[in-house]
């Protein structure tokens, strides 16, 4: 499923490539905030703005990006780009960056010699109130000029900023368990061994010591290809020493008794059965930290 999602977002980027128009503006407002606000109540305070009294003033930034694969040139405007403010909206002032931007009745006019692909034009407004402008023009090739506003809609890099480290960390930690499970499951034959010997020795066939002798050569066989087991083979040796006795044959308790001591060290103190599941929720885990940046990215 990882690797499903993962091409999942390599298509979704290479169609995104392929659809982009050959012409296209947008318009994006990428940043408000509240200069001065005067409360209600605030009676005795007066700010003047150009000599006028004003009661809030609020900046905002904007960018004309041509979005587009080909440029636009003075000859595309039949009529230039208005943006009219919103009823009950006093412009201030507007603070161009480029020549391109004026302002005229409190609209801003916005018009160009030679607008390249990815050339932005950015400029400034002070307002009475947030300013989301009405768009209107006449483009040759543009029949709608897209806005977007990068406040509640953030753009792809903005978006991938804002995930949190701990999807990569999730991400990592899900390849990893993976990797361990797969390698983990691969080695099943051989803890099948160690796990099915004490059901395929009969009762007094064999001594104590050959019997344990017998069982940590076969789990030190399993951890050598194994990696990562939590019991070294010093350690399953010491915990089936204690279990079972050196005097006498594998009677049928001491069958029982070994074949508890090795499914507990061998499987269950080897974390067997969760790391083994690895496989199942590993790829999960991997495809939802996928999707969620593929989310971020172009949703």
């Amino acid at each position: 499923m990882g690797i499903a999602a993962t091409i999942g977002g390599a298509i979704g980027l290479l169609q995104w490539i392929t659809s982009q128009d050959e012409f296209s503006l947008t318009l994006s407002k990428t940043s408000e905030s509240s200069i001065v606000t005067i409360a209600n109540n605030a009676s005795d305070i007066k700010i003047l703005y150009n000599n006028q009294p004003v009661n809030s003033v609020y900046s905002s930034h904007f960018t004309l990006e041509n979005t587009g694969k080909k440029a636009l040139i003075k000859d595309f405007i039949f009529n230039p780009i208005l943006l009219a403010p919103p009823a009950l909206t006093t412009i201030y002032q507007v603070k161009p960056t480029q020549p391109e931007v004026s302002l005229a009745d409190s609209k801003i006019t916005l018009k160009w010699e030679l607008l390249n692909p990815g050339e932005k034009i950015s400029f400034e407004v002070l307002s009475s109130t947030p300013y989301n402008p009405k768009i209107t023009a006449r483009i040759r090739e543009i029949p709608k000029i897209s806005f977007r506003d990068e406040i509640t809609d953030p753009p792809p890099k903005s978006r991938l900023e804002r995930i949190s480290a701990l999807w990569l960390a999730a991400a990592l930690l899900a390849i990893i368990a993976l990797i361990d499970s797969i390698r983990l499951v691969a080695n099943d034959a051989k803890l099948q061994t160690i796990l099915s010997l004490s059901k395929n020795t009969p009762q007094n066939s064999i001594s104590k010591q050959e019997f344990k002798k017998t069982a940590i050569e076969l789990y030190s066989e399993y951890f050598e290809s194994t990696p990562r087991l939590l019991v070294s083979p010093e350690s399953f040796a010491k915990q089936i020493g204690s279990e079972i006795s050196d005097e006498g044959l594998m009677s049928e308790d001491a069958l029982k008794v070994a074949r508890t001591a090795i499914i507990h060290n061998a499987r269950f103190a080897n974390l067997y059965t969760m790391r083994s599941m690895g496989i199942i929720y590993a790829p999960l885990t991997l495809g939802f930290c996928l999707a969620r940046v593929i989310v971020a990215l172009y949703l």
